[in-house]
Formats: structure tokens, C-alpha cells, sequence
């Protein structure tokens, strides 16, 4: 693993530290430390198998306890978990992630900071905070149990069918190879389309009459660059290649569509997999917002929306307030014309 993937690595560790569920390797030991590791021990240790971590000789880590925090690890860092097999050494590098915490736990234990007020103060509101937002997460995750979603094959292709045009299922937009000349006067356009008409090379012969040829590439619905009155008339044009004048925005355009390719998909069945994925998440997406639009039928609840709009409009206030200040202010401070 290089030194940037290590950093990575070390980073999100120290920072899922806080989203981590309490677990056994985050206890300290009360024996004192021994000069060596400490073989005597129980059968439920023996049971978590080979120690891994030591710290002061005292047993910290064992393989069992490495694995329910390396476990935890990916699933709260989903995005690390879909790289892993492109990391074979990742497994020694969050373990390094593992040490430096449990570093830090033992200089907390071993100076008495645990103890103090201040630090139980800080830790008390924030396991509020973390053990609320697990409660949302297991409610979220029961819910959805309770409530199941079916994604069928017909969901799954008509969902392929109507995003063909998203990144993803699409390899390529496709459209229509362009290229034209600008004119302000419609009677020099229609003279220059009679010229050009038969002729093979579109824009050698428009720059042997001086003429300012814009190429205009592939031009599709993406193409916000292209007038959207121009990028239209050219994608209606169904036969190719073509000479043609438009008239936009009162100028006049000689075009030359020189063929139409059609946007290139991956198969259905080479991405079926991932749009079956999107399909549940949207269709639970739905499910939710619709479930609990009767849960809160069922439970009388009452959104006090009122005192927002008001809090909204006292903001906004106090926003011009400031901005009037700021220019009182710039005026004041102006200096004297001579």
C-alpha cells in the first residue's frame, strides 16, 4: 500500500472513531502492565484467538477483536469497502488505524483525562448525539424490513428504456457532426449555399472565400454551447450529409450536417445489476416518504411551519439591514473629491 493510501486510510479511521458502536477493544485493562505479554488468560480470550496489539505487555487486540472493528470499518465507510480488492494490504493498514487509536485511548486512561468533568461532560453529550443518530439508523433500517420494496425485471428494464441517456448507461451521446458559416444578410447566405452546394470539402471552400467556418463537432441535446433555435433545426435534419440554411436570432447559418451516429448504450445485461440497485433505492425512497406521510396521519403530528416562515422573513431583514449598513458604511468612508 503506498504512504497516501496509509494517510487515507488513518484518516477515516480516526474520524469513524466516533461513529463506531462501543466494542470490547475499546476497554482498557485495570492490571498493571507486566514486562511481557500476559500468557494467563481466560478461556473467553483464548477464544478471540491470536493477540494481535500490546500495549505496556498488557494484551489489547486479539484477531477476534480486530475483525468485528475491521468489519464495522467497512460498513461505516462504504466507499473504501467497494475498493478493498484493489488495496490487498488495506487489512494492515486500518490495522495500523486500529494501533493509533488504541494509542490514544491508553494515553487518556494513563493521564486521568477520562476522569475529569470536562471530559465526561463532552463525551455525555456526545454519545446523546451518536446513540440518536444509531436509533434513527436501526428505526430506518427496521422500517424498511417491515416494509420491503419488489423490484422486478420489468421495473428494472423500464428504468434502462427511459435513462438511456444518463452517464452510466450511456457510453456515448451520439448526434449529428456539424459545421457552418454565420451571415448577417440572408441574400449572401442563400448565395453561398447555391456556391457550396456541390461541393465535396464544406470548409476548404468556405475559407477560400474568406468565410469564418465554426465547427460545431458532435451536436446533441447535451450541447448547451449551440443556440438551442440552432442545435434543434440541426438535430431535425434526418438525412445526411445535407447543405442547409437557418435563420436564428436574425442571423442566417449555412450548415453542413455531415452524418448522424446514434448514442451507444452498454447492454442491459452488463448493467441490469446496478440498475436493479437504483430501482430499490428509488422505489424505498417512495416507500418512505409515503409511510411516514401516514405515520404522522396516525400520530397527529403537527409541523409548526409558521415559525419558520417567520424566522425566514426576521433573516431576511437582518440581511438587508446589513447590506444597507455595509453601503452607509462604504459611503462614509469615501474619500473627499478634490
Amino acid at each position: 500500500m503506498s504512504k497516501t493510501h496509509n494517510k487515507t486510510l488513518l484518516y477515516v479511521g480516526l474520524l469513524s472513531i466516533a461513529f463506531l458502536p462501543a466494542c470490547d477493544f475499546f476497554k482498557s485493562d485495570d492490571k498493571k502492565a507486566s514486562a511481557k505479554p500476559d500468557t494467563h488468560v481466560s478461556k473467553d480470550d483464548k477464544d478471540k484467538g491470536q493477540v494481535l496489539l500490546t500495549i505496556k505487555g498488557e494484551p489489547v487486540v486479539r484477531e477476534k477483536d480486530f475483525q468485528q472493528y475491521f468489519e464495522t470499518f467497512l460498513e461505516t465507510n462504504p466507499r473504501i469497502k467497494q475498493i478493498m480488492h484493489l488495496m490487498p494490504d488495506a487489512k494492515k493498514g486500518i490495522f495500523m488505524s486500529m494501533t493509533t487509536e488504541e494509542v490514544l485511548l491508553a494515553w487518556l486512561k494513563e493521564n486521568g483525562i477520562d476522569k475529569s468533568e470536562g471530559f465526561k461532560n463532552e463525551l455525555d453529550k456526545a454519545m446523546k448525539v451518536v446513540e440518536r443518530n444509531l436509533r434513527v439508523q436501526l428505526a430506518a433500517k427496521n422500517f424498511e424490513e417491515k416494509h420491503p420494496v419488489k423490484v422486478d425485471e420489468k421495473d428494472v428494464k423500464k428504468h434502462y428504456e427511459e435513462n438511456k441517456h444518463v452517464p452510466g448507461i450511456m457510453i456515448a451521446p451520439g448526434g449529428t457532426k456539424a459545421e457552418g458559416v454565420e451571415f448577417d444578410n440572408k441574400d449572401k447566405a442563400e448565395d453561398f449555399l447555391k456556391e457550396v452546394k456541390n461541393e465535396k470539402d464544406f470548409k476548404k471552400f468556405a475559407e477560400s472565400k474568406k468565410l469564418t467556418v465554426k465547427d460545431f463537432g458532435m451536436v446533441n441535446d447535451m450541447r448547451h454551447d449551440v443556440k438551442e433555435d440552432l442545435r434543434k433545426k440541426i438535430l431535425d435534419i434526418d438525412r445526411t450529409p445535407t447543405k442547409k440554411m437557418f435563420e436564428v436570432d436574425k442571423k442566417f447559418w449555412v450548415v453542413f450536417a455531415e452524418k448522424k451516429e446514434d448514442a451507444k448504450h452498454h447492454p442491459y445485461d452488463a448493467v441490469k445489476d446496478q440498475i436493479k440497485e437504483r430501482v430499490r433505492i428509488d422505489k424505498t425512497t417512495t416507500m418512505f416518504k409515503d409511510e411516514v406521510d401516514k405515520l404522522k396521519k396516525d400520530y397527529d403530528v403537527k409541523e409548526n411551519e409558521e415559525y419558520f416562515d417567520k424566522k425566514n422573513e426576521e433573516d431576511k431583514k437582518d440581511v438587508s439591514k446589513h447590506l444597507e449598513d455595509d453601503e452607509n458604511g462604504a459611503v462614509k468612508t469615501e474619500p473627499k473629491k478634490a
